[in-house]
């Protein structure tokens, strides 16, 4: 029976035992998840946390909750993973839409939903410029759209809130990965390259339409606000601050079968008292 501990933060970033975690589904009939460590849940963790329980009702695997925080307990998506675990009982993924103050989430089956960019952009219309409001939009909608050109996924996870200042916003899947999407038409060393393509202009899935443009409109939009872009899929991660004008690029030690993107937009000037969830 393997055990592995939840991180001190639950967020996008420091990611390693998470997905090791996603990665032991396939492989153990029965995990020990430890939350000791566990203090936070972000805006993106909850998205991630909400990945856990669709893998969890997909798998068929039996949990263990082990060592867990009455402040982390009481978040609802952890309430329905201990739940799961407890009475062995599915739920359908659209009861998971969640909104607090600071956090709007949202899980949708088969389809997107396109009304989702707009609520999230109205719900923190107060410390939003106007050209900020318009990119976020935008780059919800793109991703969206690249979500759905290549996951095939049966449940994409969307969701915006405030941490630290900033605002997180992000678009998660569990279905086909960009670098197996993208290496029925191209050739890459190896899935970090593939990833660099997939935002840069004119490289496409599409067989049809016209199309190689979401992602790099993406990561437009993100450079222009000086924005910080992490993506996840299948062998590789890369970090991108537009800001610092740094970036960090590797594989993975275990493959995340799906593609994780999480976007941070930093509200400078702007006095926001930081809730953890």
């Amino acid at each position: 029976m393997k055990t592995l501990f939840m991180p001190e933060i639950i967020a996008d970033q420091r990611m390693d035992t998470i997905i090791e975690l996603f990665y032991a589904f396939k492989y153990e009939k029965t995990l020990v998840i430890d939350f000791s460590r566990t203090r936070f849940v972000s805006p993106a963790g909850y998205a991630i946390l909400a990945c856990l329980y669709d893998r969890v009702v997909e798998q068929k695997t039996k949990i263990k909750i082990r060592k867990i925080k009455r402040v982390i307990k009481k978040i609802p998506i952890v309430e329905k993973i201990i739940h799961h675990a407890q009475v062995d009982t599915l739920s359908q993924t659209e009861t998971l839409d969640y909104e607090s103050d600071t956090l709007i989430f949202t899980c949708n089956s088969q389809a997107l939903n396109p009304l989702f960019p707009e609520k999230l952009v109205n719900k923190f219309n107060n410390i939003l410029n106007d050209d900020v409001r318009f990119d976020i939009q935008l780059i919800m909608n793109e991703l969206m759209q690249n979500t759905v050109d290549h996951s095939s996924a049966e449940r994409y996870y969307m969701y915006g809130g405030l941490w630290n200042n900033e605002l997180h916003c992000g678009v998660l899947d569990m279905g086909v990965t960009i670098p197996a999407k993208l290496e029925q038409k191209y050739v890459a060393q190896n899935d970090i390259e593939y990833l660099e393509r997939a935002l840069a202009k004119g490289i496409s899935t599409r067989r049809v339409r016209e199309g190689g443009f979401g992602l790099y409109y993406f990561y437009s939009f993100l450079k222009k606000n000086n924005a910080k872009l992490t993506i996840i899929s299948r062998n590789a991660q890369m970090r991108l601050y537009f800001k610092t004008r740094k970036s960090q690029k590797s594989l993975l030690k275990y493959p995340l079968n799906g593609t994780w993107c999480f976007a941070r937009f930093d509200l400078e000037n702007q006095k926001i008292n930081e809730i953890f969830l």
